[in-house]
C-alpha cells in the first residue's frame, strides 16, 4: 500500500474545505489541522493558500 504524500493531504483537504466552507472561510490552519499537522508546515510544500490552487 503507497502513503500519500502530504503535499497531496493537503491538497486533498484544502479542496474539500474550499467546497464545504468556502475559499475564504478556510484558513491554512483550517487545512493543517484537518490534514494533523502545524499550519506551518504547509508552508513546506506551498507557498500560501493561492498556491494550493496552482
Amino acid at each position: 500500500m503507497k502513503k500519500i504524500k502530504t503535499k497531496d493531504r493537503i491538497l486533498f483537504a484544502a479542496l474539500d474545505l474550499f467546497s464545504e466552507k468556502g475559499y475564504d472561510q478556510t484558513s491554512i490552519d483550517l487545512v493543517a489541522e484537518a490534514v494533523g499537522i502545524k499550519g506551518p508546515s504547509i508552508y513546506a510544500h506551498y507557498k500560501g493558500k493561492e498556491d494550493i490552487l496552482d
